[in-house]
């Protein structure tokens, strides 16, 4: 039961998805006794934040000349990443989703944000189903027309189970499988129609981030279209890499925490408590991967609840051990 919540509770960000508010900043305390339920890697670092901290400012970094597309950017962890590179320095950065007119509105909050710190990125607003082929085939040459290239791809849009928790049995076909078609199907799609793009930039530092959870590293009842689905992006992560390395493209998962968004505000309120999260962290986790080249940690999976710098402590361990990636083990 403990694992049902916990996959019910995950905070990966969905295209429409609200930041609701979220418990005062709890950023290195440990988190309730609740959400200490031991899964593979949740104390890899010694350090566990869950809100922002010094070392991922993005008003620290400078990110002059990158061009960034995000995916599910209308609300939620999306409309958090908009703002985090707005305020990196990003020259130009595509929000893209189902909703224009929530678009427009974070479009506006990102501007005044990044003029706060003195940045004016070029923002793009296109309408984006991740699982229809041709809105992403014209997403993909709307940013050619207008950047020419990518630097940052970010696979945020995503979709979690039913909130009610319902067993395999009594699960509806098409809702199970719709789970598969946005968290699989589309990162496919967006991955390939944009790939072209990143390829044809002679830069040596790009990147493509893939919105994981730590729910596929266990078997989930009641959540098997969700927890599978994400088993199965790890390994999509891992095989993009293999094709991407030599042109100098990393590709990560990146798990964004135990966040309240839309796609988590309709469970219960027992469970909805323990959304420690801010959506902020993984957002600011976000530049702090992408303003330099790391592509030792290409092909794997990385928890924004991390600390960084203890992170990068742990290359040579992580490398000679070939960890954070799916195998089987005998």
């Amino acid at each position: 039961m403990k694992k049902q919540m916990l996959a019910i509770l995950d905070g990966e960000g969905s295209s429409d998805g609200n930041i609701a508010s979220t418990p005062e900043d709890v950023s290195t305390s440990s988190p309730p006794a609740f959400t200490e339920i031991p899964y593979p890697g949740y104390h890899l670092t010694n350090t566990i934040h869950h809100d922002t901290y010094p070392t991922i400012d993005p008003t620290k970094a400078d990110l002059t000349g990158k061009i960034v597309f995000i995916s599910g950017a209308s609300q939620g962890l999306g409309k958090a990443m908009a703002m985090s590179f707005a305020r990196s320095g990003a020259s130009g950065i595509i929000i893209a989703a189902r909703s224009m007119n929530l678009l427009d509105e974070v479009a506006i909050a990102m501007t005044e944000a990044a003029a706060l710190v003195n940045r004016s990125p070029k923002i793009l607003k296109l309408m984006l189903d991740v699982t229809d082929i041709a809105t992403v085939e014209n997403v993909a040459a709307e940013i050619r027309r207008v950047f020419g290239k990518l630097d940052v791809v970010i696979n945020n849009a995503g979709r979690a189970d039913n909130p009610q928790a319902v067993p395999l049995s009594m699960s509806d076909p098409d809702d199970w499988w719709n789970v598969w078609t946005v968290n699989i199907r589309g990162v496919y799609l967006v991955t390939r129609a944009l790939l072209p793009l990143l390829t044809n930039n002679d830069a040596d530092n790009k990147l493509i981030v893939n919105i994981a959870s730590y729910v596929a590293h266990f078997a989930s009842p009641l959540s098997s279209a969700y927890c599978i689905g994400k088993f199965a992006l790890l390994r999509l992560t891992e095989t993009i890499h293999l094709e991407c390395a030599p042109h100098n493209i990393s590709v990560l998962s990146v798990h964004p925490g135990v966040v309240l968004t839309d796609m988590t505000k309709d469970i219960p309120a027992l469970m909805r408590s323990t959304l420690i999260d801010s959506p902020q962290l993984s957002a600011d986790t976000l530049v702090w991967l992408a303003k330099e080249r790391r592509d030792w940690l290409s092909g794997r999976y990385i928890s924004s609840t991390w600390d960084m710098t203890e992170l990068e402590s742990m290359k040579e361990d992580i490398t000679t051990g070939d960890k954070l990636k799916m195998r089987m083990v005998i």
